[in-house]
């Protein structure tokens, strides 16, 4: 503040716009994104004044960051998209890779990986072309987060091994920790949770080795994820809450209001909707006050959720429906897909079928539009729940035998098993006995190969129906 002074007092415009971009980073780092914002302005504007084009490419970077923050992801690639164009007037490879790297941050974040992938390879090419080592791993970390949201765990997990390699050899244990984390989290989605809480435990001792509280937050939360995909929740609640101190500490309202979306997930886990609806709640009213809209969506996601788990599926629809409106706003695709899959169950829990295949085929679009296998198998699952009820026995075949060639091409035997238990029922519907009880039998020995006794019992269940 006392350089911005300076910079206005002596009538220096150039020292003023740098003064102004310093004090931008630095209530960006507080998680105060608006006040970061409106100074990355005054500094965009003095560039412009000045004709400095270096300090508006620079400007618009800090700016679309903060409205990354904010969930602006529309302001956020104009931002970054003007950047790159400076850059490229300018033939700065560095600012075209910050450029291209910002774009696929966002892009990912919208849920449009392809376009997002284009931009991370981009940023990589750049980096190998400069020679910087750093900028390689960040691009090879970056490319790992989008194949772990495709659903690509193996290959996540290879860039990240990348990304761990090149931190360790040049000695950043920052980047070798989050490096860490990552891994930990693809293993997460594997369900290999005892694999992931290695890996984050590393990602931890190393946050705690430099002194750095946001990463040690960031373990943490980490850690209380995959102990709850471990269904051990008390262990999961604690970390979380070590994960709330940190954030309260550090005044990052932003990791707390995160924290609290944990908590209610760990409270729904346990049946308790009614506390995890007051940790909902905190979430979505710190994710107000900061203005960030995609953590206000995912709040009024949950709410849905728990709300429709308490057989309220009128206050249900009615929160799934703000979630859709705001990631139709920010142009969120799997997000929305989300919100019109949640509605397509609330509708299906009111006995209403034919408006829940509605929303259920919305969401099918989506999952292929973006490539999302594992969620276009879902999508099929729940269409054909619907056409079940309705005593459309042949449409409900039809689309869990789709859903059965997903869970076989992604290799996820837990699906594979729920889909012949859903295609044995619809035989039986149709009564078609002899491929009704191959289907169960199907059903139960895969439930038996994952030691998975609920969903054996299931199927013992209905093949005892066939019988």
């Amino acid at each position: 503040m006392r350089n911005l002074d300076i910079g206005r007092e002596s009538g220096d415009k150039a020292e003023e716009g740098r003064a102004c971009g310093n004090l931008g980073n630095a209530y960006q780092s507080l998680g105060d994104f608006k006040q970061a914002i409106d100074y990355h302005h005054q500094h965009l504007s003095i560039a412009k004044e000045l004709g400095d084009m270096v300090g508006e490419g620079c400007a618009n970077c800090h700016l679309g960051i903060a409205y990354i923050s904010l969930g602006d992801f529309k302001q956020a690639i104009d931002c970054h998209k003007q950047h790159l164009a400076i850059a490229k007037q300018l033939g700065d490879r560095f600012g075209e890779r910050c450029g291209n790297c910002n774009l696929g941050v966002v892009y990912s974040s919208m849920g449009d990986f392809k376009q997002a992938l284009e931009c991370f390879n981009q940023d990589l090419s750049i980096a190998k072309e400069l020679e910087q080592k750093s900028g390689e791993a960040g691009a090879l970390g970056n490319l790992g987060n989008v194949y772990q949201s495709l659903g690509d765990f193996e290959l996540a997990i290879d860039y990240h091994n990348q990304n761990l390699s090149i931190a360790r050899e040049l000695g950043q244990r920052d980047r070798e920790g989050r490096a860490l984390g990552n891994i930990g989290n693809a293993y997460n989605s594997l369900g290999d949770f005892k694999q992931a809480i290695d890996y984050h435990e590393q990602d931890l001792s190393i946050a705690r080795e430099l002194g750095l509280k946001d990463g040690e937050g960031r373990a943490i939360c980490n850690l209380g994820n995959a102990y709850q995909g471990l269904g051990n929740y008390k262990r999961a609640e604690d970390y979380q809450k070590q994960h709330l101190s940190i954030a309260k500490e550090l005044r990052q309202r932003h990791a707390e209001g995160d924290a609290y979306c944990n908590l209610g997930i760990i409270y729904q886990s346990v049946g308790d909707f009614k506390q995890a609806i007051e940790y909902h709640k905190k979430h979505l009213s710190i994710s107000k006050e900061l203005g960030k809209r995609d953590g206000e969506g995912a709040a009024y996601c949950n709410l849905g959720i728990n709300y429709q788990k308490m057989g309220d599926f009128k206050q249900a629809i009615e929160y799934h429906k703000k979630h859709l409106s705001i990631s139709k706003e920010l142009g969120k695709r799997d997000s929305e897909g989300d919100a019109y899959c949640n509605l397509g169950n609330a509708y299906e829990s009111l006995g209403d079928f034919r408006r829940a295949i509605d929303y259920h085929k919305q969401h099918l679009g989506i999952a292929r539009e973006l490539g999302r296998r594992h969620r276009e198998g879902s999508a099929y699952c729940n269409i054909g729940n619907s056409y079940q009820f309705l005593g459309e026995f042949e449409s409900a075949k039809d689309n869990h035998k789709q859903y059965l060639r997903i869970a076989k091409e992604l290799e996820q035997r837990d699906d594979e098993g729920a889909a012949y238990g859903n295609i044995g029922n619809a035989y039986w519907s149709l009564e078609d006995f002899e491929k009704a009880t191959d289907c169960q039998n199907q059903s139960i020995s895969i439930a038996q190969e994952l030691g998975n006794r609920d969903g054996e019992g299931r199927a013992y269940g209905n093949l005892g129906i066939v019988y």
